[in-house]
This record gives structure tokens, sequence and C-alpha cells, in this order.
């Protein structure tokens, strides 16, 4: 490895360490601003005139609305100063480093992570071990986890060219028109295991649907096994309240 890409890994782990150190200071599932826009801002509304959710909505079997609510959420709801950070960071990581070496992180990673998921229960945060990996961290324009991500390809066996390796999928989640068909097989991925595990469909409950996309859906039969049917977290509650305005303005054509 050269002096440069040494000193750049580095820098790296640096960069990590404090993230994770705002990780556990903060929080990961609550809203990182303390003020919450009800409405569609100005922003949102350039974002649904601009970007593809309509055409990928017709590759997918999720409604454009849904996956324009998510994405739109994230950004009004969930996305600040330490998401950029972490964009940054990840995309200086997929140019140093090469396939093999996202191959080991995911796998790694993402045991970590599943040897947590029944603790989450009781435990609000991830441990300071899987923060450590960024597997958890969200990133990109459509704000999604690689461990959401890598899950949704691993359970589909998807065709999807993102879904071929973990670096493509890294690359898919920092892109902004790839992002958005990711988000679709989130949301996907999410109301069918739902339903295969609870025998509850989502897919008639945008609020509830959108719930299960933000938590996880095996975080959240985990965390509320014994209230399954719990009203949507503020996260589906802003998607539900602006769904209509987001068909209006969308306007996709049949």
């Amino acid at each position: 490895m050269s002096r440069f890409r040494t000193l750049a890994v580095i820098f790296l782990v640096f960069i990590l360490f404090v993230l994770v150190i705002v990780y556990i200071a903060v929080g990961s599932n609550s809203s990182k601003s303390g003020i919450v826009q009800q409405n569609l801002s100005e922003v949102s509304r350039l974002d649904l005139g601009r970007l593809s959710f309509c055409e990928v909505a017709k590759q997918s079997r999720v409604p454009a609305s849904m996956i324009a609510g998510v994405v739109l959420a994230e950004k009004q709801l969930n996305r600040d100063w330490t998401d950029s950070i972490q964009d940054g960071l990840f995309t200086i990581a997929y140019y140093l480093l090469n396939d093999t070496w996202w191959q080991v992180w995911s796998q790694r990673s993402l045991a970590l992570a599943s040897a947590e998921v029944e603790i989450r229960s009781v435990k609000p945060e991830w441990s300071r071990e899987v923060a450590f990996t960024g597997i958890i961290f969200s990133i990109g324009p459509s704000q999604i986890t690689p461990r959401t991500a890598l899950s949704a390809c691993e359970v589909t066996n998807s065709t999807h060219e993102w879904c071929q390796g973990t670096r493509p999928l890294i690359r898919a989640l920092l892109s902004e028109s790839q992002s958005l068909e990711v988000a679709a097989l989130i949301l996907d991925v999410e109301r069918q295991s739902h339903l295969k595990v609870t025998g509850i469909d989502v897919q008639g409950d945008p609020g509830k649907w959108a719930m299960l996309y933000n938590f996880g859906g095996d975080i959240f039969r985990t965390k509320f096994k014994d209230n399954l049917d719990r009203p949507a977290n503020t996260f589906g509650r802003w998607i539900q309240s602006n769904l209509n305005d987001i068909n209006k303005t969308l306007g996709c054509s049949n």
C-alpha cells in the first residue's frame, strides 16, 4: 500500500472514530434536528419534480409516492452535518478500497450486527463495535444503511447490477438516481417480510409501511413483538400526512 493510501486509511479511521462518538452521544433513531417541518419543504417539492420516482416505481412493486415519501422524510427529518461527513467517508473509501476489501468488510460487519438484533428489544442503540464498522450509518441522498441494503439484496437474490457485490452497492447508495431503486427494493422487502412473519400486510397503511422501513423490519418485530399493531412513529406519520400532496405533485401516469 502506498504512503498516500496508508495516510488516507488512517484519516478514514479517525473520522469514523469521531462519528461513532457522535452516534453514541446523539443516538441513531431519533430525529436529529430539534425542529421538524411538517409540510413538504420547497426543496422536497423540487425533488419531486426533478427525481425519477415515477420511473423507478414502474420497475418495482412499490408506489412512487411511498418511494418519494421515505426519501424525502429522511432528508427533512433525519439528515444533518454528520451525514455529509459519513457520505464523504464512504465516498473516499469506495475509491481507495477494492472489491475484496468491501466483501470482507460487509461479511464481518453484518455478522456483528446480526448477533445484536435480538437484544435490540431492550437496548436502544447498537454497540460501539457495530457502530465502528459503519454498517449501520445512513449514507447517500436516500439515507440508507449498508446493513439494510445488503440484507435486502440477500433476501431477494436481486438481479440488479448493484446487488452483485458490496462495492457496487455502496456506489449505488451514494448515487442520487440508483439510491431510489435501492429504497424501492427495501420497501418491497420490508412489506413482504412483515407479511410472511406476522400475516399483516402494510400496503394499505403507508404510515406503518414507512415505519418498518425506518426501523428495519427485523428490529421493529424484535423491539415491539408484543405490540406489532402499534401506531406509526414520527417518520411514518410525516409520510402519511403528506402522502396526498406527494401524489399530487408527482402526477405519475399509469
